[in-house]
């Protein structure tokens, strides 16, 4: 817990920092930068929230069918630091998925929107500035599946800019974004993960293929029916 706490701190200051330019500088409210809405539209945020857990959870059950040894407890011993984790994590988790948000969606998608109508480029823009971001993670330099793992982060940066884009704020794509990390720090994650945790399971290599598989079936479907909760 003290690597995830140290490793948090940085996306707290980061998110204290996109705050106070957005305040400051850019001298407009922070919901007025965050959404087009007249108010955070929370039914948007728990629809992408409840349909990202429901496509990881699903992969993972996937997964012990594919591979029934994939995916084992993680029995460390140690109840209390996990516990402590889990309380952390509750916490700065969402503040880091915010800050990536604010930062690699919002920020480009009111830079660009203005300027540029051709909506797929601004998703290229985001998803190239999000997979240099992600370059020195440790599944990139692990070796053997860097292509997939490139791919994957963006196509991330990708849909969550056309989450961003379609639904005229970041609401849905920060659904999805904590429900992704707190599923990996908290329930199952895998050996060599960049994301610290003690989660309560242990996978021993992700299913790439799969995950490209959840996050283009979810990003689809938050894509599409999100704008029933706007």
């Amino acid at each position: 817990w003290t690597v995830y706490l140290i490793q948090h701190a940085n996306f707290v200051v980061l998110l204290g920092t996109i705050v106070l330019f957005v305040i400051k500088a850019l001298r407009v409210p922070v919901l007025r930068f965050v959404t087009d809405g007249r108010t955070f539209r929370w039914p948007l945020f728990r629809f992408a929230l409840f349909v990202w857990l429901t496509g990881i959870a699903s992969a993972t059950l996937v997964t012990l069918v594919i591979e029934p040894h994939a995916i084992l407890p993680n029995d460390t011993g140690l109840i209390g630091d996990r516990l402590l984790l889990m309380s952390l994590a509750v916490v700065l988790t969402p503040l880091q998925c915010l800050a990536e948000e604010l930062l690699f969606r919002t920020m480009l998608w009111r830079m660009l929107a203005q300027r540029i109508r051709t909506g797929w480029i601004i998703g290229m823009l985001s998803g190239a500035v999000f997979t240099l971001a992600h370059l020195t993670n440790v599944e990139v330099q692990s070796g053997g599946f860097e292509v997939l793992v490139i791919s994957y982060y963006f196509l991330s940066g990708f849909l969550f800019m056309e989450m961003t884009r379609r639904h005229h704020g970041t609401e849905a794509a920060i659904g999805a974004h904590i429900a992704n990390n707190l599923f990996l720090v908290l329930v199952v994650n895998y050996s060599g993960s960049s994301l610290p945790g003690d989660p309560w399971f242990i996978q021993q290599a992700p299913l790439i293929w799969l995950d490209l598989v959840v996050l283009m079936t979810c990003s689809w479907i938050i894509i599409t029916y999100g704008s029933r909760y706007q």
